[in-house]
C-alpha cells in the first residue's frame, strides 16, 4: 500500500487531470458512478482497511489473461482505489502508474507494453484519470488483438469455464485464468459467423454468375426473341397484294376475318411453295421453312377447336387433281368450311396456326395468327410465336467447346458444397 503524502505537485497535478475527465475524456458513467455510486466490492474492503493482494485484482487478471473485451470501467477504478488507497477519484501520476501496473505482465499481449508507455507519458502531462487508462486499454485495436490471441490458444476444459492460455513463444508466460462458457461460446459464434460470410462470398458470387453465363447461353433469349419478332412482323404485315388484306387493318369481324384467311392467311405460309429433290419446300418469310400441317382453329368459352386443312378429304382430293398445287387445296378447305357454318356465331377467337423450321438458326418457332372478339364487340388482331431451339450446343455465333466448358465449370460448382459437406460426417 502507498501512505500517500500528497504534495503541491500532485495537486497541480489533480487540477489538470480534473479537467480531463469533466472534458473529452468524461462519459456519463464515469460521472455517475463518481457521484455517490456503491463502491466496487474491492474498494469496499480497501476502505475497511483489509490487506488485498493486487494480483488478485480484476484489472490485473483480466490483462494478464489477455481477456480485454472483458474489462469494464469499475475494474480500472477499483485498481485506482488500491494505488489511492481510497480516493478512486483522484489521477495517477507516472510513478503511481508503474505502481499499477506493477503486477501485470506486459508481454501477455504484444501491444500491451506500447499502450502501456502511452499511458506513462500522458500521465507525466498533469496525471491521468480512470476512464483514460480504460480508453487505452479498450480500443478496437487492442480489442482485436486480444480476441485473436483468445481465438487461437482456447481449449474447452470443465461444464462451466473455458481456459485460456495465452502464452506465447518470446513472451514470458502468463497466468492461468478462466472464461465463462457463454463468453466463449458467444465469441466464436461471432467469430465464425463473420469468418464465414468473407470466405464463402467469392464463391456464391462465382456460383451466381456462372449460373446467370449457363442460363442466358443456353436459352439464347434474344436469338429466340429475333425469330419470333420475325415471324410476327411478316403475319401483321403480309398482304396477298397491294391493297392487302391485312391482319391489323382490314379485320373488323368474323366475315373479314374469313376474307383475310383466304386471300393473305393460307397466302403468307403457302404462297411461296416450290418442288425440290426433298419435296416441296414452302418458305415462309425471308428465312423459315413450312412444316408439317396448317390448322384453323376457334376457341369459345375457353374451348377450342380446330381443323386441319392439309390433311381433309377436300384437300387430298385437290392434290390429286392438281398435284403441288397446296395453296389451292388449303384454300378449298377454309371455303368448305365457311359456307358449311364451321364457325360458331359466339366465338370468341378465331385464327390460322403452323409450324416453322430456320435452317440457320436450328430453331423451329409456332406461330399463331388470329382475332380475338371481346364481350363488346371489340376485335383485337394479334400475332404471336414462340420459338425453341433443336441443339442447344449447337447455334450460329456460338462454340460448342465453351458451352461444354461453362457447363462443366457449372456441375463442379454445384458438386463441391455437396462434396464438402458430405465429408463433414
Amino acid at each position: 500500500m502507498v501512505a500517500s503524502g500528497r504534495n503541491g505537485s500532485q495537486g497541480a497535478a489533480a487540477a489538470v487531470c480534473s479537467r480531463h475527465i469533466s472534458g473529452s475524456f468524461s462519459s456519463p458513467s464515469f460521472s455517475q458512478e463518481s457521484q455517490g455510486q456503491e463502491p466496487a466490492r474491492w474498494s469496499n474492503l480497501l476502505k475497511g482497511g483489509y490487506e488485498v493482494n493486487p494480483a488478485k485484482l480484476p484489472f490485473v487478471i483480466k490483462l494478464n489473461s489477455s481477456a480485454l473485451h472483458e474489462l469494464t470501467l469499475n475494474d480500472v477504478k477499483e485498481a485506482f482505489s488500491y494505488v489511492y488507497d481510497k480516493n478512486i477519484e483522484e489521477c495517477l501520476d507516472a510513478a503511481q502508474v508503474q505502481k499499477l501496473f506493477e503486477n501485470v505482465n506486459l508481454n501477455a499481449l504484444p501491444p500491451l507494453a506500447e499502450v502501456y508507455e502511452k499511458i506513462v507519458n500522458e500521465s507525466g502531462d498533469g496525471g491521468i484519470d480512470a476512464y483514460a487508462v480504460y480508453r487505452h486499454l479498450t480500443h478496437r485495436s487492442m480489442l482485436r488483438v486480444s480476441s485473436s490471441v483468445v481465438a487461437r490458444h482456447m481449449d474447452v476444459s470443465g461444464e462451466g469455464t473455458v481456459s485460456v492460455n495465452t502464452h506465447r513463444p518470446g513472451f514470458a508466460a502468463p497466468s492461468f485464468q478462466g472464461i465463462p462458457r457463454h463468453k466463449f461460446i458467444e465469441r466464436t459464434s461471432w467469430r465464425i459467423n463473420r469468418d464465414d460470410a468473407f470466405l464463402t462470398l467469392p464463391f456464391s458470387l462465382s456460383f451466381i454468375l456462372v449460373f446467370i453465363v449457363v442460363v442466358f447461353t443456353h436459352l439464347q433469349i434474344h436469338a429466340r426473341q429475333q425469330m419470333e419478332r420475325g415471324l410476327e412482323g411478316w403475319m401483321k404485315g403480309y398482304g396477298n397484294d397491294y391493297p392487302g388484306p391485312y391482319l391489323f387493318e382490314h379485320v373488323a369481324d368474323r366475315s373479314q376475318m374469313w376474307d383475310w384467311l383466304v386471300s393473305s392467311g393460307a397466302s403468307a405460309v403457302l404462297g411461296k411453295c416450290e418442288n425440290t429433290t426433298t419435296g416441296t419446300v414452302c418458305q415462309v418469310g425471308p428465312r423459315n421453312e413450312f412444316v408439317g400441317n396448317l390448322r384453323i382453329f376457334q376457341e369459345t368459352d375457353s374451348v377450342e377447336t380446330s381443323m386441319w386443312l392439309l390433311s381433309s378429304d377436300e384437300a387430298k382430293a385437290h392434290l390429286t387433281s392438281n398435284p403441288g398445287d397446296i395453296l389451292g387445296a388449303a384454300v378449298v378447305k377454309l371455303g368448305q368450311l365457311r359456307n358449311s357454318g364451321w364457325l360458331q356465331r359466339d366465338s370468341d377467337t378465331m385464327g390460322l396456326a403452323f409450324t416453322t423450321y430456320n435452317r440457320k438458326t436450328r430453331m423451329f418457332a409456332v406461330t399463331r395468327a388470329m382475332a380475338t372478339y371481346d364481350k363488346f364487340g371489340f376485335v383485337v388482331p394479334s400475332s404471336v410465336s414462340r420459338a425453341i431451339f433443336v441443339d442447344p450446343y449447337h447455334f450460329q455465333g456460338n462454340d460448342p467447346l465453351v458451352i461444354y466448358l461453362l457447363d462443366g465449370i457449372y456441375v463442379l460448382l454445384v458438386l463441391y458444397p455437396i462434396i464438402t459437406e458430405l465429408r463433414e460426417f
